[in-house]
C-alpha cells in the first residue's frame, strides 16, 4: 500500500508509528518508492529509520540518495537479472525462471570487475543449446546512460522507442541498474514538480527562519 501513496503522505503515516516497526515496512518497500518518502523527512528520522533496517536494505536506498534528484542516478533499478561471461546458457535459463523477473527481452552481461561487457536477448538463448557459451551470444550495449546525467537530458532518448529501460554505469564504469521507461515518462514531471515544491517550502522555512 505504502507505494502506491503520495510520498509525503506515506511519511506521514510512518511518523505515527514505532521506529523499529516503519523501518520493517520501509525496508520492504521498492527502493525507489522507499527513497522517495525518505526525502521528505528530517534528516534525523531518515537516520533512525535507516539503522532499524537491515545493513544492506540501508546501503541500498543510501546509494540512490547520494545522487540528486534531478540525476538519472535516483531513479536507477538495482533489482535486475544479471549474467556472467563465462556463464553457460541453461544455467542463464534456469536463473531467470527461477527469479521471476520481468525483465524484458534483454539481460545484461558483466565482467569480473561488474563493468557492462554487453546483452543477451533472451530469444537467442531460448534457442541455443544449454552448453552454449553467453559470451558468444552477446552484443554491445546500443546505449549505456552514465548515473550522473540529468534525467532530462534522457526523456526523449530515441532508444526508448525500442527498449523498455537502459543500462546505466557510474563515472567508473561500474553497471548500476537500468534506467525504466516509465519512470522517465509517467513519473518524470511529477518528480520534478516534487523537487521544485520541497524546494519552495524549504526556502520559505529559512525565510522564516530569519
Amino acid at each position: 500500500v505504502l507505494q502506491h501513496m503520495n510520498p509525503r503522505a506515506a511519511a506521514g503515516c510512518l511518523a505515527e508509528l514505532p521506529v523499529k516497526t516503519a523501518a520493517e515496512i520501509l525496508a520492504r518497500v521498492p527502493v525507489l518508492n522507499a527513497v522517495a518518502v525518505l526525502r521528505v523527512l528530517q534528516r534525523d528520522q531518515v537516520k533512525a529509520l535507516l539503522a532499524g533496517m537491515p545493513r544492506s536494505a540501508a546501503a541500498r536506498l543510501l546509494l540512490r540518495m547520494r545522487y540528486q534528484e534531478t540525476l538519472i542516478g535516483a531513479y536507477v533499478d538495482d533489482d535486475v537479472i544479471t549474467l556472467r561471461q563465462d556463464q553457460r546458457v541453461g544455467d542463464a535459463l534456469r536463473l531467470f525462471r527461477r527469479t521471476g523477473q520481468h525483465t524484458g527481452h534483454v539481460i545484461y552481461v558483466l565482467d569480473e570487475h561488474r563493468h557492462l561487457a554487453g546483452v543477451v536477448d533472451l530469444g537467442d538463448l531460448l534457442g541455443e543449446r544449454d552448453r552454449g557459451i553467453i559470451q558468444r551470444l552477446m552484443n554491445q550495449a546500443p546505449v549505456v546512460l552514465n548515473a550522473r546525467a540529468a534525467l532530462q537530458t534522457v526523456s526523449d532518448h530515441p532508444a526508448w522507442l525500442t527498449h523498455d529501460s537502459l543500462p546505466v554505469v557510474n563515472r567508473d564504469g561500474v553497471f548500476q541498474g537500468v534506467l525504466r521507461r516509465s519512470n522517465v515518462m509517467l513519473e518524470e514531471q511529477q518528480l520534478l514538480t516534487e523537487v521544485a515544491d520541497r524546494n519552495e517550502t524549504a526556502t520559505t522555512r529559512s525565510a522564516l527562519a530569519d
